[in-house]
């Protein structure tokens, strides 16, 4: 038996903007709030066109001596056209941070998140499989399976961005008159002004990553059947082998050698050109060196006023990136199964026995582009990273049915399973699992599981080298956060020697920082139990309904430690300042904000949940329920119901196991709502079928519920409202070989909430796109 497939697909992209429902939502600070806990009032309201008025695509002069400064604009001087033409900047309206804040509509030269936020990238993707079945003998069975799949994805983000990195000079020689009538107008008013010019270089456009992706994957497997005077065994072993390769192009980034040498620019006044201050040694003022990180390419001087630079000054400041990512895995495995029938039997019956062993290896190589390893690149030298472990492991599972169809006594069995491992070089793990089921009746199961798992660590988290990134975050020394603990204040006056109260720190930006992972780590570990009924009424032919609460624990969690995460345990803690996160993070002396953070994957946290899950299925013809209703007599076909429900009752993670009484809740947040429903309905009437599904998703904060936090009224509105989204299909068939199908997702064409883009992290949760109509038609041959 031999089976081909093959397929293609396109996805355009979906930019945030496309979302008629996103406006640039993000939090304010509430001026009718005094700040005081416990008061009732929001201390943060969630609203539309938050913005920064600190940089723009076209550029944005700032002064720096009254940045922050209501009374000064914030500092702001002018913002430009694209010709480069200076132009009023509009005023906040309430303040964000720092950089951002709520303004009275749209701005055309803020800076707006949304503009460069893609949802969906554009994908192509293409592949086939060959299936291959064949009967060696009448107990040897041999399969292949053979898949190729290649896609092509193009991503885009926000333009590489100068902010508050580059002084100007007087003599710049792309100040034009009004430029300067702007500067001279904000030096009257603040006779100590020190101009800077932020810009995202917008004529870069986006920096984009072109993404080619190749898989292949080959199965190799034998089975077969042994009669032998022990027991009749059934056998398998296979052999798998696969590898993903992964190009990355990037565009866009700057070389920041070239970049500083270009915008620093003045008129040669040999010839009256317009040249690089590097190139025109009579321009040089005392002190001047040239920038470091240059390339042997001739200076080429770019305009940071609008967008105005030949594509010779684009192309001088930045560069193109290539990287090779390969992830491979081969692995051996064999089972044997059979039971004791010939041999041994319980009241039950025969115990089944499964026994097995494995053999993987698995590794990884990321080759960075040569560019980039220089350090002449915008992040620093980021290294070659190859790592890979290999893991040998043993099986066994029985089941032992202890009794059957006794009264009282249906059925009580047990499941039993252990696994041994070896993984290199993390050492040796075991994991077991013990669970069984009464049934006192054939209509009724209770069932229950304990069990202890593994995992050790990926690749990544093994033996990523020190690589550089950049890290979101926002000051816990900030006077906007300084009181979310209790210890926080003190701590932040004795490390930064700074007064009570906080600072206004320049956050909710990217900083740059590393990460690294950690070759010590050891496998984390896992504990559960489940516990669960089972009813299947002989009165309700074709009706289940099961109800199973777990309970799981995850000690030794490996996990990468957050920015955040470094930043408050360095200012929360009783007694002082903790050192052992404080020396992670590099501060300015002067301004006391922060400049970078080192992080690495550690066995650190905990991860405990626990909950309920449901499942109801139901299948039953319809003609005993239409067939005294008249007009719907004609209805006689199959009905099928299936819904799953979960309700989550606690989901908490340490951050740090060590310390139980600091700990995040998340059931009941964004993303991890109490309660969740799927269910589908779907009938077939000859060659019709139509189906109806629903998506529920409860009530969720946008407030932390995490101890110690301000609850409702950190933020209003303080909830999202239940979701329900519902779907419907049809189909017909056309004979044996053809199908039309078609439906509407989202048939009520439910927005986002809220939101819940950019006011609170986008969620998958929540459909983002709207009514979504589709058909399609199938042939078999």
């Amino acid at each position: 038996n031999v089976t081909l497939s093959f397929f293609y697909d396109h996805q355009s992209a979906v930019n945030a903007n496309d979302i008629r429902s996103l406006n640039n939502y993000g939090s304010i600070i509430n001026d009718a709030s005094p700040g005081l806990p416990g008061n009732g009032i929001p201390d943060a309201l969630l609203v539309p066109n938050v913005l920064s008025e600190y940089i723009d695509e076209n550029g944005v002069i700032v002064d720096v001596a009254v940045a922050g400064d209501p009374s000064y604009n914030n500092g702001v001087v002018t913002a430009f056209t694209n010709g480069g033409a200076p132009v009023p900047q509009p005023s906040r309206i309430v303040d964000n941070s720092f950089a951002f804040g709520q303004f009275a509509g749209p701005c055309a030269t803020c800076f707006a998140l949304e503009d460069w936020e893609i949802l969906y990238p554009k994908s192509n993707r293409a592949g086939g499989a060959i299936g291959f079945d064949y009967d060696i003998t009448s107990a040897i069975h041999y399969h292949f399976d053979g898949k190729y799949v290649e896609s092509h994805i193009a991503d885009n983000y926000q333009p590489a961005f100068s902010f508050f990195e580059y002084a100007l000079d007087p003599d710049n020689a792309f100040i034009t008159p009004q430029i300067q009538s702007a500067l001279d107008a904000a030096t009257l008013a603040d006779p100590g002004a020190a101009f800077y010019v932020n810009r995202f270089l917008g004529d870069l456009g986006g920096r984009s990553e072109e993404i080619t992706r190749s898989t292949w994957r080959i199965v190799n497997d034998f089975s077969g059947d042994i009669d032998t005077a022990f027991a009749d065994l059934k056998w398998d072993l296979s052999y798998v082998n696969s590898q993903t390769q992964n190009r990355f192009v990037s565009h866009g980034d700057r070389i920041l050698g070239n970049f500083f040498a270009a915008i620093d620019a003045v008129v040669d006044p040999s010839d009256n050109q317009i040249k690089c201050r590097v190139d025109v040694p009579s321009a040089w003022y005392p002190g001047y060196t040239p920038p470091d990180g240059m390339t042997d390419e001739p200076c080429v001087p770019y305009n940071l006023f609008g967008q105005q630079n030949s594509q010779a000054a684009i192309e001088y400041i930045t560069y193109t990136a290539l990287r090779k990512h390969t992830i491979g895995q081969e692995f051996f495995d064999g089972t044997l199964n059979f039971d004791t029938s010939k041999f041994f039997n319980l009241p039950g019956g025969p115990v089944g026995v499964a026994v097995g062993f494995e053999y993987r290896e698995e590794e990884s190589q990321n080759i960075n582009d040569a560019f980039v390893k220089s350090g002449l690149a915008e992040t620093a030298a980021q290294p070659d990273a190859v790592g890979g472990f290999h893991v040998s492991e043993g099986f066994v599972e029985t089941y032992l049915p202890i009794v059957m169809h006794k009264p009282f006594m249906e059925e009580l069995s047990l499941d039993l399973a252990g696994r041994w491992a070896d993984y290199t070089p993390f050492g040796g793990t075991n994991a077991w699992k013990a669970g069984g089921v009464w049934a006192p009746f054939r209509d009724l199961s209770f069932r229950a599981t304990y069990g202890r798992a593994v995992r050790a660590p990926n690749i990544t988290e093994a033996f990523l080298p020190t690589t550089a990134t950049f890290f979101g975050y926002s000051d816990p020394c900030d006077s906007d956060n300084i009181n979310n603990d209790p210890d926080r204040d003190a701590n932040c006056q004795a490390l930064l020697g700074i007064g009570a109260g906080g600072f206004d720190a320049h956050d909710n930006i990217t900083t740059q920082g590393s990460a690294s992972g950690n070759v010590h780590l050891k496998p984390e570990e896992s504990t559960s139990w489940t516990a669960g009924v089972i009813l299947q009424p002989r009165w309700t032919p074709g009706l289940a309904i099961t109800l199973d609460y777990y309970n799981i624990d995850i000690e030794d969690a490996i996990s990468f430690v957050s920015a955040q995460s470094i930043l408050n345990n360095c200012v929360d803690s009783p007694g002082g300042p903790d050192l052992a996160y404080c020396d992670l993070v590099d501060r300015d002396p002067t301004t006391h904000d922060v400049t970078f953070i080192r992080s690495q994957y550690v066995n650190a946290s905990r991860l405990k949940t626990a909950g309920w899950d449901m499942t109801l299925t139901y299948r039953t013809p319809v003609d005993g329920l239409t067939s005294h209703l008249g007009p719907l007599r004609a209805l006689d076909g199959d009905l099928n119901v299936n819904m799953t429900v979960n309700y989550t009752d606690d989901l908490r993670f340490f951050a740090f196991q060590d310390q139980p009484e600091d700990y995040s809740v998340y059931e009941g947040t964004i993303g991890d709502p109490e309660i969740k429903l799927l269910s589908r309905i779907a009938y077939r009437q000859g060659p019709l079928t139509v189906g109806w599904e629903s998506r529920f998703m409860s009530k969720v904060t946008r407030f932390s519920r995490s101890p110690g936090r301000l609850g409702p009224e950190s933020i209003s509105p303080a909830y999202v409202e239940p979701q329900w989204y519902h779907d419907i299909t049809a189909q017909f068939d056309v004979g044996s070989r053809y199908q039309v199908y078609g439906g509407v997702n989202n048939v009520f064409d439910e927005e986002p909430p809220l939101g819940i883009v950019q006011g609170d992290g986008s969620d998958a949760s929540y459909d983002l796109i709207g009514r979504f109509v589709f058909v399609g038609f199938r042939a078999h041959y």
